[in-house]
Formats: structure tokens, C-alpha cells, sequence
């Protein structure tokens, strides 16, 4: 069986779309058919059924995908096994990332290992669906590695290592009226409009969460994909905000510790099974590299206007 063929069917069973699949794999969209028809004539039944307008699996297709994922995950790692040399690790690192993480100085930490391991070719990428996309796209062997703020029991099946922990803040213009508050409660804000995330990102599946279990609603006024814009909308005057202490610049607003809401987790989750060795290079240096940012955060101290990084 041709693990080229097993590379075609794994590309368009993810895309759903011979067109996109055959750019993603740098092959002629001929070229993938025929390489899809063969494995099907291998295999004894068709792997997709067809329309002028869709793609979709046929049971075969979906009892094949997983083998043939595995199979193509065994050729990546034996095409890398043993590649060390004096320049570093080779192979390919597909990393997914969760928008703005300006604490932790990420494209200094990917720069880092590029000069340590120029072998390695690092594709990064983010998701428009955020935390809930990369952990799909990692579960579909798009991504080999990715950083998350899922709740954890959103990601059973997969390795996941906890980089750090940070607690929740509520953000306030100044003159907002719980802005000399020591503490807030869920329940205090739930008159207040919200800037959020959307649905999907990690800091909103859980602040979902805790309202729905609390019996409350809120109202969220204005979605914005990037946390690091968040603030901006609270200094407008369009709502309040709940984040995680180091993950937005808060310059000039007031921010309040918010009691029972577990502390917001960065997470580091990869494919169960041994990693590659780029994966597993990669990991350890992220790993030191976030105990090292962690450590420079200062210490919430107050409900006074503070800033953040």
C-alpha cells in the first residue's frame, strides 16, 4: 500500500474538499484522485461519496481514517527517529497558538528554538474558532502540538501539560460604580454588559460555564477574537470584562480579583503516544521558557488602575 495514497486520503477526508486537499499535500488535484482511487480498489469499497457540491466519508472511510492517520503518524516519527545531529533535531513542528500572548514573548521562545534546531521547519498557526479549533485540529493530526485555555475535560484522549495558572481579574473603567470593590462576585456583574471572547476560546467556555452553573445571565455587548484588544472596549465605555491576570495590557482601568471562578490554565496538549523529537524538543523548551515569564509577573495587588503585560 502506497503511504502516499494513505497521505491523500487523510487530506481530503480532513478538508472535505479534493481542491484543498490536493494544494495541502502539493500534488496535481488529478494526481490525488487517482491516487484515492487506487487505494479505494486496494481497500474494496469506495472511501467518500461524491457530489458536484460535497465530499463526504462512507463507513469504510470512517473506520480507514484512524488507521490511516496512525500510519502516516508512524512514518512521520520513523523519518525522524534518530535525526539528531550538531545542528539540532529535524523534522516538522505544526504548532497552534491562542491569540495574543504578549507575556510570555512567544515568537522570542519560537525564535529560540529555530536558532537552536534550524532543521526543524516550525509551521505556526491559529484558529478563528480559538482554543476548541486548535484541539480539533489536533485531534485531526493537522497540528502536532498546540497551546490551549480549555477546561481540561474538553481534551480527554489528548497529553496535556499545564505551563501555568493564573487567576481571573474583573476590568473597570475608574469611575465605574464596583470600582472600589476589594472582591466581586459573578453574580455582582451579571448586570453589566460584557466584552468577551467568542464562543469557542477557553476564557469564555468557562466564564460560560460558571454563569450557567451559578443560574445567572449575561449579556455580552461586543465579541472580539483577540484578548489583548478586550481592554480597549472596557476604556470605551462599552462594558466590563473578566481575564486572566497576565493576559491583557489593563493600563488605566481597575482591576478586581473574582471569587469562584477557577483559575484560568495555559495549556500545553499534544497527540497522545511518543512525540517526535522536534515535538519533544519544543515542549521542554516551552515548558522552562514559561516558568521563566511566569516568575516575572507581578503580584495582583490591588483594585487600583494597574497595568499588566
Amino acid at each position: 500500500m502506497d503511504t502516499r495514497h494513505l497521505e491523500f486520503f487523510v487530506a481530503v477526508a480532513e478538508e472535505l474538499n479534493f481542491t484543498r486537499a490536493a494544494a495541502r499535500v502539493q500534488a496535481a488535484q488529478s494526481t490525488v484522485s487517482a491516487g484515492i482511487a487506487a487505494l479505494e480498489r486496494q481497500l474494496g469499497g469506495a472511501l467518500f461519496e461524491r457530489s458536484t457540491r460535497t465530499v463526504t466519508l462512507t463507513a469504510l472511510g470512517e473506520q480507514s481514517l484512524p488507521i490511516a492517520r496512525e500510519v502516516m503518524h508512524g512514518v512521520r516519527r520513523l523519518g525522524e527517529q534518530g535525526a539528531q545531529t550538531k545542528a539540532g533535531v529535524r523534522g516538522r513542528l505544526r504548532f497552534g497558538v491562542i491569540t495574543n500572548l504578549a507575556w510570555l514573548q512567544l515568537p522570542s521562545a519560537i525564535a529560540r528554538f529555530q536558532q537552536e534546531n534550524p532543521l526543524v521547519d516550525v509551521q505556526m498557526s491559529v484558529s478563528p474558532r480559538g482554543s476548541t479549533g486548535l484541539a480539533a485540529d489536533l485531534r485531526r493530526g493537522r497540528l502536532d502540538m498546540t497551546l490551549v485555555g480549555l477546561r481540561r475535560e474538553l481534551l480527554s484522549g489528548l497529553d496535556v501539560v499545564r505551563l501555568t495558572r493564573q487567576p481571573y481579574v474583573a476590568v473597570l473603567p475608574a469611575a465605574h460604580r464596583l470600582a472600589d470593590r476589594r472582591e466581586l462576585g459573578v453574580g455582582d456583574l451579571m448586570a453589566e454588559p460584557f466584552i468577551d471572547l467568542p464562543r469557542g476560546f477557553g476564557t469564555r467556555d468557562q466564564l460560560d460555564a460558571m454563569v450557567q452553573t451559578a443560574g445567572g445571565q449575561r449579556r455580552v455587548a461586543v465579541e472580539v477574537p483577540d484578548l489583548g484588544a478586550v481592554p480597549d472596549y472596557v476604556r470605551a465605555g462599552l462594558g466590563v470584562a473578566v481575564v486572566p491576570v497576565p493576559v491583557a495590557d489593563v493600563a488605566g482601568l481597575v482591576t478586581i480579583p473574582v471569587r469562584g471562578v477557577p483559575p484560568w490554565e495555559l495549556l500545553l496538549v499534544m497527540r497522545p503516544g511518543q512525540p517526535s523529537p522536534a515535538v519533544r524538543v519544543f515542549a521542554d523548551l516551552l515548558r522552562a521558557w514559561t516558568r521563566r515569564r511566569s516568575g516575572s509577573i507581578n503580584e495582583f495587588t490591588g483594585n487600583s488602575p494597574t497595568s499588566q503585560g
